[in-house]
């Protein structure tokens, strides 16, 4: 029974990992994000940071980075805030965020198992 929760709490920070990959990203290039959160169903607790609301939700499996498609501003650079109207390299870049932080989490638990393994 154990073993369950272990494995669903590693692929919760696995996931957690690869959504704030998105959501960085995009933070990084003025899209709005709506949204951050971690589980889903009804929101058990919910705090408004910068431009994004940050949820913890009743259900713990499931994460998401919500972006906002109605929003019309411009960001500090002139460009659109909205997903939706910025350019395919743009896109790309916020979309392929998710699996770069996963692969950076992959590097880092492998330096930390070298690190840990020293010289037996």
């Amino acid at each position: 029974m154990i073993q369950i929760f272990v494995v669903a709490a590693v692929l919760g920070v696995i996931v957690t990992i690869h959504e704030f990959g998105h959501f960085l990203s995009a933070r990084s290039i003025g899209i709005a994000v709506q949204e951050f959160a971690v589980g889903m169903g009804p929101a058990i607790y919910k705090r408004q940071g910068k431009g994004a609301l940050f949820s913890i939700r009743l259900i713990p499996f499931g994460r998401y980075c919500l972006f906002d498609p109605s929003i019309e501003g411009l960001d500090r650079h002139g460009r659109p805030m909205c997903i939706t109207k910025r350019k395919a390299l743009e896109k790309i870049y916020v979309s392929v965020a998710g699996p770069v932080f996963n692969f950076a989490l992959a590097a880092f638990f492998l330096l930390c198992s070298f690190l840990s393994s020293g010289s037996r």
